[in-house]
């Protein structure tokens, strides 16, 4: 499924948060996110492609086999930091970026916070409906579609309007 990058961002931020202990600090460079004073994921500011910066000691060595990601700089990719970096929303596998986040989790938070966590996980939340109210590309993508329909434009009013009923007469039986 395609995701704007609003609603990617949105997703990732709101899993970030919902981990037990975990802060967020908002910078010019994008916001990061700690549990017990350690940082476990770095989000790229809301004006560059999405970027996310996570530990992955587990999965680190595939991870990097996969197109678009690369080894953080520095101390941080020898310590199995990588970065996914992704120009178009539509690349951007939302649910491969939240297992990182949570496996980064995991890898930073203290075995108390970890077991809240799993307790958290097995007890029933909540569903929270995306706000796309709120995207303007989304927002834009509707007002578009009500015009085209509006107009007769859509693909269905034109198929009808190209492909007319026969007429009884000009059946070949």
């Amino acid at each position: 499924m395609r995701w704007t990058d609003g609603y990617i961002r949105r997703s990732l931020r709101a899993e970030a948060l919902r981990y037990p202990g975990a802060t967020e600090t908002v910078t010019p460079r994008g916001r990061s996110y700690q549990v017990d004073g350690k940082t476990f994921a770095i989000l790229g500011p809301d004006d560059a492609p999405i970027a996310l910066t996570a530990q992955l000691p587990e999965s680190a060595v595939v991870v990097l086999t996969l197109p678009n990601v690369q080894p953080a700089p520095g101390a941080r990719g020898r310590a199995r930091w990588v970065i996914a970096r992704y120009e178009r929303s539509r690349d951007a596998p939302l649910d491969l970026l939240l297992t990182w986040m949570n496996e980064s989790y995991e890898a930073n938070a203290s075995k108390q916070r970890i077991a809240e966590h799993e307790r958290a996980r097995l007890e029933p939340r909540e569903i929270e409906e995306p706000e796309f109210d709120s995207d303007p590309a989304f927002r834009d993508l509707v007002a578009r579609t009500q015009s085209r329909r509006a107009k007769g434009r859509t693909p269905k009013a034109r198929s009808r309007a190209k492909a007319p009923a026969p007429r009884p007469e000009d059946l070949p039986f």
